[in-house]
């Protein structure tokens, strides 16, 4: 399992050695922001960092040092809030990083820190345009977690940018990106995976690709329910399921059912039933996966307009280890010209499977209603 790494303290502990050529006063204050790094009093060192950034800015320091000292002030800056200062200070660490042929890798941070900050201060604008050229830097890295885990940054903060600018097909682009990259750390869960999942499901949705914006927002909604955010969102993107799936063929579900059996991600409680119990109550039974993953509605029979009928058909039926649903049997019908649209709809639906031992297993003897009723 790959682990993305923080971005704090990075350059902290690279440049001590650095510190006994300095010109005195800047030698001096970054001396005392070393101090006030230890004593984690980051106003201090945001403070130190700064004056030790801009005397070497205004001395006879070397590129590379002043680079240094710009990410430092940066970094504390970012750490204590001062977002004006981390986006000046990374912004010029890029410009002199990108001037003397950096490192791509480090590069690509001063810009996707930068980004951040002035997504931060509300400055989407160039909070998007610092994250492209970010990404650009990313991408020309090898396979590893500095590509993947610098892309997967930088593309969300562009998204939520784009998003907040409501240039939503953008913002769709870049989420997807994010969530491509994300691919290679496996099935991470954290509420920004839940918000870019939802962004990439509507941008696929947009773009008519049913498998993507089914999986997206699968993921989505999983992520929401297992970690219990709040419930807006966790409606908006039940909503949006319903929506996306009412308009997916069924011939997509299987391949969307493998790629999230092969994401990683596994539904739970709060997934099916869009609200969590409290701590310490008991699951009812039969409530944990008793609603399918996958269900496309049924067809309203055209015998049923003329008749300005509603109905329902009551079904049990087995689910396979596999998830699929079989040995469907009617037990209950108020009309048999819903019976055929309800079994051609149940028959596409999977359902997760019940795990016993590290085994999927087949479950007996469920039963459902599928109602039928004539919308305004």
């Amino acid at each position: 399992m790959h682990i993305l790494t923080g971005i704090l303290t990075s350059l902290i502990l690279t440049f001590a050695a650095l510190a006994q050529g300095l010109p005195q006063d800047v030698a001096d204050a970054y001396r005392a922001y070393e101090a006030a790094v230890d004593a984690e009093n980051w106003a201090e060192a945001t403070a130190q960092a700064e004056t030790a950034w801009r005397a070497a800015e205004a001395g006879d320091v070397d590129a590379a040092t002043t680079t240094i000292l710009a990410a430092n002030y940066g970094e504390v800056a970012l750490i204590s809030g001062d977002n004006a200062g981390a986006a000046e200070a990374y912004e010029r660490a890029a410009e002199l990083g990108e001037a003397s042929h950096g490192h791509e890798n480090e590069l690509g941070r001063y810009l996707v820190f930068a980004a951040r900050a002035r997504r931060a201060l509300g400055e989407y604008a160039p909070a998007i345009d610092l994250a492209e050229r970010s990404i650009e830097h990313f991408s020309s890295l090898p396979e590893g977690d500095a590509r993947y885990g610098g892309l997967y940054q930088a593309n969300t903060i562009a998204a939520y940018a784009a998003n907040s600018l409501e240039h939503f097909r953008r913002s769709g682009r870049f989420a997807q990106r994010g969530m491509e990259a994300m691919r290679y750390f496996g099935p991470v869960s954290n509420p920004d995976i839940a918000l870019l999942a939802y962004l990439a499901a509507i941008q696929a949705n947009r773009q008519n690709n049913r498998e993507d914006a089914l999986y997206y927002i699968l993921v989505s909604r999983m992520i929401a329910g297992n970690l219990e955010m709040d419930e807006e969102f966790r409606e908006n993107s039940y909503a949006m399921q319903n929506h996306i799936m009412a308009r997916t063929d069924a011939q997509y579900f299987d391949a969307v059912y493998d790629r999230i059996r092969a994401s990683g991600y596994v539904p739970r409680q709060c997934f099916y039933i869009n609200s969590c119990q409290e701590p310490g109550t008991e699951t009812p039974a039969g409530v944990q996966n008793s609603v399918p993953l996958l269900r496309i509605p049924p067809r309203y029979p055209s015998a049923g307009f003329d008749h300005n009928s509603e109905g329902y058909v009551d079904i049990t039926f087995n689910i396979s280890a596999e998830g699929r649903v079989v040995d469907v049997e009617v037990t209950d019908a108020s009309s048999s010209i819903f019976v055929r649209p309800a079994l051609t709809a149940i028959r596409h639906w999977r359902y997760w499977p019940r795990n016993e031992n590290g085994v999927d297993v087949a479950r007996e003897g469920v039963q459902t209603r599928i109602q039928f009723m004539i919308e305004d």
